[in-house]
């Protein structure tokens, strides 16, 4: 049932729900700079990731987006990584769901729900119909 009651709140045009903010800023800001590959970081450097995912948490987000703006294929072709849409998406779940359920962590109570970037426009038909996802 609480996830029900979740749902509805996500739902209700009445409700309020805070979402986190800019990754790629907060990465930006912490010596990771454009000529890289963000959505790679998940598995190279997750610490990081999660980091600034409990930061939101912290803040008050409610709603963790993954760090995964990047992550299809058309993109990721760019950083020679179009083989690892897979991994690198489930990567970046895996990361935030656990800066999101880390009982450690203060407010982790308040997060109602990860979930995926989504693509831009221009990519959505190409992401909606890689093999590879």
């Amino acid at each position: 049932m609480a996830d029900a009651n979740r749902i509805a709140r996500l739902l209700d045009p009445e409700s309020i729900v805070i979402f986190d903010g800019a990754m790629g800023t907060m990465l930006y800001s912490r010596g990771v700079f454009i000529n890289q590959c963000y959505d790679e970081l998940n598995l190279r450097a997750p610490d990081l990731v999660r980091d600034i995912h409990r930061q939101y948490v912290s803040a008050g987000a409610e709603v963790l987006e993954t760090n995964s703006f990047g992550a299809n294929r058309l993109k990721l072709t760019q950083h020679g990584l179009q083989d690892q849409v897979k991994e690198l998406n489930r990567a970046a779940a895996k990361v935030a769901r656990e800066a999101a359920n880390d009982p450690a962590q203060p407010g982790c109570e308040q997060v109602k729900s990860t979930r995926f970037s989504p693509p831009p426009a221009y990519e959505r038909a190409v992401f909606a119909s890689s093999k590879t996802w």
